[in-house]
């Protein structure tokens, strides 16, 4: 190339000229591994390319909802991410360029309303509910709007089972779904208490019974054994024997059903104090046989509580063989002329 001046009157002219050579950069290419599709608290992507000329590539988040440490992408949000490898080039290659684009799509998010179980009676509990889904360390209230619960119970609600209703709930990076609960109130129970009852004697007059139960709902009576039972009243056959005496509430749509009982006996002829003193009956429970002390030669009657006769001996060297009988409890009634007393004894293995 030359440079001239034709010059003037006061300047000659002049010319220089200098010589370059022109040389023509190579293009490259970026080849940039593909980024897939992913979902809201994936884990970090590493980002790789390479370009055509060996030289070092650089990496940009152009738009979306991700940041760049390195060739490290991480996600924050949801959306479309654009990204991009570049390489600036140098004195042998141009400048090259390469973009991509993935969809993060919002993560699934459950919420599961808390089953609940009451007593009918008690005050309805908070109403709770459960996540499932949530990531990157967030909790409820990383979203827009939490989901709203409630229940058509209260605490004047009948025992049964009761809705728990989720609704709402928002968020830009989670698909909500909601799954509603059951509040169950169960049936109280019921306790009847029953005055207890002396034993009694064949010819004791009517008495009444006092029992009561804390629902307040009426209650039926049953009676087994020598007496009968009219209203709240107890007449007394005449007879000796084991007096079962039942309670019962049927229970209703709050209430369990209950039952207690209770028992008594009706001495066939009260001891004679003098004959009693004298007679013990030992070992109580017995295994096989019972020791009488006091009543050598004394008829034995052994009764099964509902009144039945199960077996009858006399008192010899002061033993009675009970080995035949069933395991329970009886009535042991030991006499000697005139004189008689009851002892209850209990036969065991």
């Amino acid at each position: 190339m030359t440079v001239s001046q034709t010059g003037n009157s006061n300047y000659h002219a002049v010319s220089d000229a200098i010589r370059f050579d022109v040389v023509e950069k190579q293009a490259q290419t970026i080849v940039f591994t593909d980024i897939p599709d992913l979902t809201y608290g994936a884990l970090d992507q590493t980002m790789t390319a390479t370009a055509s000329s060996g030289l070092s590539i650089d990496f940009h988040v152009i738009s979306g909802p991700a940041v760049l440490n390195g060739s490290t992408l991480s996600i924050t949000g949801t959306g479309t991410v654009v990204v991009e490898a570049t390489q600036a080039g140098d004195t042998d290659f141009l400048a090259a360029v390469a973009q991509q684009s993935f969809v993060v799509d919002k993560a699934p998010l459950s919420v599961t309303a808390d089953d609940l179980s009451i007593t009918y009676g008690d005050a309805i509990p908070s109403l709770t509910f459960t996540y499932a889904g949530l990531v990157n360390g967030e909790s409820g209230n990383d979203l827009l709007s939490e989901p709203t619960i409630i229940t058509t119970t209260n605490n004047t609600s009948d025992a049964g089972t009761y809705p728990i209703t989720l609704s709402g709930g928002a968020s830009d990076n989670y698909d909500i779904s909601l799954q509603d609960g059951t509040l169950t109130i169960n049936k109280v129970d019921q306790v009847i208490s029953i005055d207890q009852i002396d034993d009694k004697a064949p010819t004791d007059v009517d008495f009444d019974v006092v029992a009561s139960v804390t629902s307040g709902l009426t209650f039926t009576y049953d009676i087994s054994g020598p007496a009968t039972i009219t209203g709240t009243t107890i007449s007394l056959h005449g007879t000796h024997g084991t007096v079962t005496l039942t309670v019962t509430q049927a229970g209703d749509i709050n209430h369990n059903a209950a039952s207690e009982s209770i028992t008594f006996e009706v001495q066939l002829i009260t001891a004679v104090s003098t004959f009693e003193s004298k007679i013990s009956v030992y070992p109580n429970p017995a295994i096989s046989e019972l020791v009488i002390t006091g009543a050598e030669h004394s008829a034995v009657k052994m009764f099964s509580l509902d009144g039945k006769l199960v077996k009858e001996a006399t008192v010899s060297h002061q033993k009675l063989n009970i080995g035949d009988l069933e395991n329970g409890t009886y009535l042991m009634e030991i006499s000697q002329g005139q004189e008689r007393v009851v002892r209850k004894v209990v036969k065991v293995n």
